[in-house]
Protein backbone atom coordinates (compact mmCIF):
# COMPACT_ATOMS: atom_id res chain seq x y z
CA UNK A 1 0.00 0.00 0.00
CA UNK A 2 1.44 3.11 -0.77
CA UNK A 3 0.47 6.70 0.99
CA UNK A 4 0.72 9.74 0.30
CA UNK A 5 1.31 12.29 3.14
CA UNK A 6 -2.59 13.42 3.22
CA UNK A 7 -3.20 9.52 3.06
CA UNK A 8 -1.30 8.60 5.81
CA UNK A 9 -2.66 11.50 8.04
CA UNK A 10 -6.40 10.89 7.25
CA UNK A 11 -5.46 7.42 8.58
CA UNK A 12 -3.31 8.51 11.18
CA UNK A 13 -6.66 11.13 12.23
CA UNK A 14 -9.35 8.13 11.83
CA UNK A 15 -7.03 5.98 14.38
CA UNK A 16 -6.55 9.05 16.90
CA UNK A 17 -10.50 9.22 16.89
CA UNK A 18 -10.71 5.51 17.17
CA UNK A 19 -8.46 5.80 20.40
CA UNK A 20 -10.11 8.40 21.98
CA UNK A 21 -13.61 6.32 21.23
CA UNK A 22 -12.16 3.70 23.05
CA UNK A 23 -10.92 5.74 25.94
CA UNK A 24 -14.52 7.41 26.68
CA UNK A 25 -16.03 3.96 26.65
CA UNK A 26 -13.22 2.69 28.68
CA UNK A 27 -12.73 5.95 31.37
CA UNK A 28 -15.32 7.94 30.17
CA UNK A 29 -15.05 11.50 28.60
CA UNK A 30 -13.07 13.59 31.72
CA UNK A 31 -9.56 13.03 30.19
CA UNK A 32 -10.53 14.53 26.57
CA UNK A 33 -9.02 17.89 25.44
CA UNK A 34 -10.27 20.39 23.79
CA UNK A 35 -8.38 19.14 20.79
CA UNK A 36 -10.07 16.16 21.22
CA UNK A 37 -13.63 17.43 21.50
CA UNK A 38 -12.89 19.08 17.93
CA UNK A 39 -11.65 15.96 16.42
CA UNK A 40 -14.88 14.09 17.39
CA UNK A 41 -16.73 17.14 16.42
CA UNK A 42 -15.22 17.41 13.01
CA UNK A 43 -16.31 13.61 12.55
CA UNK A 44 -19.63 14.10 13.86
CA UNK A 45 -19.38 12.03 16.74
CA UNK A 46 -22.05 12.57 19.78
CA UNK A 47 -19.95 11.34 22.91
CA UNK A 48 -23.27 10.39 24.54
CA UNK A 49 -23.71 7.68 21.84
CA UNK A 50 -20.30 6.10 21.80
CA UNK A 51 -20.96 3.32 24.01
CA UNK A 52 -25.03 2.20 22.79
CA UNK A 53 -23.90 2.47 19.28
CA UNK A 54 -20.95 0.43 20.21
CA UNK A 55 -21.19 -2.91 22.52
CA UNK A 56 -18.40 -4.19 24.07
CA UNK A 57 -18.16 -7.42 22.93
CA UNK A 58 -18.06 -6.55 18.76
CA UNK A 59 -15.48 -3.92 19.75
CA UNK A 60 -13.41 -6.60 21.23
CA UNK A 61 -14.08 -8.79 17.91
CA UNK A 62 -13.15 -6.38 15.40
CA UNK A 63 -10.03 -4.94 17.09
CA UNK A 64 -8.67 -8.53 17.43
CA UNK A 65 -9.60 -8.43 13.28
CA UNK A 66 -7.59 -5.67 12.71
CA UNK A 67 -4.27 -6.48 14.90
CA UNK A 68 -4.08 -9.93 13.23
CA UNK A 69 -4.82 -8.23 9.89
CA UNK A 70 -1.90 -5.96 10.51
CA UNK A 71 0.38 -7.82 12.31
CA UNK A 72 0.76 -11.09 9.90
CA UNK A 73 -0.63 -8.98 6.21
CA UNK A 74 0.29 -5.50 6.89
CA UNK A 75 2.59 -4.86 3.57
CA UNK A 76 -0.19 -6.55 1.48
CA UNK A 77 -2.99 -4.53 3.09
CA UNK A 78 -4.96 -1.99 0.31
CA UNK A 79 -5.80 1.25 1.71
CA UNK A 80 -9.18 0.70 0.94
CA UNK A 81 -9.42 -2.44 2.84
CA UNK A 82 -7.66 -0.86 5.99
CA UNK A 83 -9.72 2.34 5.57
CA UNK A 84 -13.21 -0.23 5.56
CA UNK A 85 -11.80 -1.53 8.69
CA UNK A 86 -11.57 1.79 10.35
CA UNK A 87 -14.68 2.74 9.76
CA UNK A 88 -16.67 -0.19 10.56
CA UNK A 89 -14.31 0.23 13.97
CA UNK A 90 -15.32 3.74 14.84
CA UNK A 91 -18.93 3.24 13.20
CA UNK A 92 -19.40 6.53 12.29
CA UNK A 93 -16.26 7.86 10.46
Amino acid sequence: MKLTPKKLQQLLEIISLNHKVFGVQVVGEGQLTLEDHKLFKKYGVNINEIKQKYPDLLRSFHWGRLSQLLRNKAPQVAEKDLRNILKILVDFV
